[in-house]
């Protein structure tokens, strides 16, 4: 048993530490963030406490520890010295029972404490004075716990102080019984519980026989997840285990009869994105499937669709995003009607996912304003390629460039281009180059005739050279017999040759014309035909041949027709003429103007 002795006589100047209060006395400690001050006194305020002595011609606390006899002085007056006597040595572990009964008069003094009798220092892991036992194991201890067995981040036990600080209050047991019971039910392992609570540490303020065993049930029974589902939903959305199995319940029968996808379509629905059930049903779904679905005009057939391909959409404000969009800019900027939006989404899903003032309205200005095309224009440049918005800005007008400075199409040129076909927007600028430098080489074309080509056929920049316009180039030579010249004739005349089929339109149609005895050259006249307009003018063209004496109808030859010689038995003659626009057949009273 020990007394402390009396407190020093000294003068004391006026100080302000820090480290102690005269009501409660923090305990400086490694387990500082666990514990709570405890009251010890009804002390007076802290500026009454007299002053401690001055440090001394400006020079530095510990020449004043120093000069007061070292560690015998007043901790209070010196805070650098208290610490390295009493705070350090504490942390560091290394303080003997002596240095402890050393300071803790001078504590006493200081606060003003009664006198509290002998003092027994059995070892420095207790302080009788605080009346509190730091001796306990830290993995005992919840803090230690999260950060040592479950492997928390320093940033993360920030996270866990601010946002769930209940936790540090609870016993490791406890804990241990709740991350039991998730690793239990979703096979999680130990990086995935540190994922979850890192993401959501209020996870653990739930209870786990009263919350989160039957929440895992819930959604176990009502969509018949399997513990992998369940941990894909759990890592990607935590929360989603804190809601109450009647809050869930509302959500699933919400997806799985007013939307109508059963429990297997709501089960792959919600592990798609298992947000959507931390969206609320009155406030949140109800309200935008009824936009989409009355305002908006989709069925709820394409409309379920759309959301199992997109379900993000069901989490977008109706007011701040779904109507800006569909309204503001679809409908109202650029004219599309219900149908339309109906198209669009359909065809491209995540359409919403893109901003309005970052991605929609910058890009649609630029083609407005820039390569001037009418609201309507890109309108049907969107329908034709409703992805147009995957590519950027930038990449848009690199393309634009390409097309018309390293292809060297003109303005009129290259707008057609963009028009009939803006998938060449998502190309690469080397696929585009190398188709048109097959095209050239192929068909052995200069330069205005490949922008010649390009331009009537756009669609000829989407198609694949090895598996698509190669062969038709060599078909086309040998049904032509190597004639290059009158391939090429045929190509500048009907560039769209080359974006029919090869195996259903182009070599059938070649293979009829050579039964009848016509030239290939014939089929820039047929190939764009319906099968049932081809298979009349086929008749008529085989009849005009038989008339010609078995050969093939040279380019500008006119044959006698059955209504001509009519006429010409009736005593009418027929004739040609040619004037600067075109060309006129002259049958009895009748002029018919045509021109190709």
């Amino acid at each position: 048993m020990g007394v402390l002795p009396a407190p020093p006589t000294a003068p004391v100047a006026n100080s302000t530490p820090a480290l102690l209060s005269p009501a409660f006395v923090p305990l400086q400690s490694p387990f500082s963030p666990l514990l709570r001050s405890r009251r010890v006194s009804s002390a007076p305020p802290f500026a009454a406490l007299p002053p401690a002595p001055p440090v001394g011609d400006g020079g530095s606390e510990d020449a004043g520890w120093a000069a007061q006899g070292g560690r015998g002085a007043d901790p209070l007056a010196y805070p650098s010295a208290y610490r390295e006597g009493l705070g350090e040595g504490l942390e560091d572990g290394d303080a003997d029972d002596g240095d402890i009964v050393d300071l803790l008069p001078g504590v006493a003094a200081r606060l003003d404490l009664p006198d509290i009798g002998d003092v027994t220092v059995a070892s420095s892991a207790t302080i009788p004075i605080l009346d509190f036992e730091i001796s306990q194991p830290s993995a005992d201890i919840a803090y230690f716990y999260l950060q040592n067995h479950i492997g928390l981040t320093d940033d993360e036990m920030w996270r866990v102080t601010f946002e769930a600080g209940s936790i540090l209050g609870m016993t490791a047991d406890n804990l241990r019984r709740k991350v039991a019971v998730l690793q239990r039910n979703m096979n999680l392992s130990d990086e995935d519980v540190r994922a979850i609570l890192g993401r959501y540490p209020a996870l653990l303020t739930k209870s786990a026989d009263k919350n989160l065993s039957p929440t895992i049930i819930l959604l176990v029974r009502a969509l018949d997840v399997s513990k992998a589902d369940l941990r894909i939903m759990t890592l990607r959305c935590p929360a989603i285990l804190a809601y109450s199995p009647n809050n869930l319940l509302r959500k699933i029968e919400f997806f799985s009869e007013v939307m109508g996808y059963g429990v297997d379509g709501t089960r792959r629905l919600v592990v798609d994105e298992p947000r959507l059930m931390c969206a609320g049903v009155d406030t949140g779904l109800v309200p935008r499937l009824e936009f989409l679905r009355d305002e908006m005009e989709i069925p709820m057939e394409d409309l379920r669709a759309i959301v199992s391909a997109n379900p993000k959409i069901l989490m977008y404000s109706v007011e701040r995003n779904l109507r800006e969009k569909l309204i503001s800019f679809l409908v109202m900027r650029l004219r599309m009607e219900p149908e339309h939006v109906r198209k669009l989404l359909v065809a491209n899903p995540r359409f919403l996912d893109h901003g309005l003032e970052g991605t929609l309205l910058p890009t649609a200005l630029y083609l407005l304003s820039d390569l001037e095309f009418s609201p309507v224009c890109i309108r049907s440049i969107l329908l034709k390629y409703p992805r147009l918005y995957s590519n950027s800005l930038r990449k848009i007008k690199h393309t634009v460039g390409l097309l018309r400075y390293e292809h060297d199409l003109d303005a009129e040129q290259a707008k057609r281009v963009i028009f009939q076909a803006p998938q060449v927007f998502g190309l690469s600028e080397e696929r585009v180059r190398s188709n048109i430098v097959f095209l050239r080489d192929a068909f052995e074309l200069d330069a205005g005739e490949v922008r010649d080509v390009v331009s009537g056929m756009p669609t000829l920049l989407l198609c694949g050279v090895e598996p698509n316009l190669r062969p038709k180039a060599e078909h086309l030579l040998e049904a032509f017999d190597g004639d290059r010249a009158a391939l090429r004739e045929t190509l500048l005349r009907q560039p769209s040759l080359l974006g029919y089929s090869l195996e259903g339109r182009v070599r059938p149609r070649l293979c009829r014309l050579a039964d009848i005895g016509s030239g290939p050259g014939a089929i820039s006249i047929c190939i764009s035909m319906t099968d049932a307009k081809f298979e009349e003018w086929l008749s008529g063209r085989e009849r005009k041949i038989a008339a010609n004496g078995g050969r093939d109808i040279k380019k500008w030859q006119r044959l006698p027709s059955a209504r001509s010689a009519q006429l010409d038995g009736a005593g009418t003659g027929s004739t040609e003429v040619k004037d600067g626009t075109g060309e006129a057949e002259c049958r009895g009273s009748r002029i018919v103007h045509w021109k190709r």
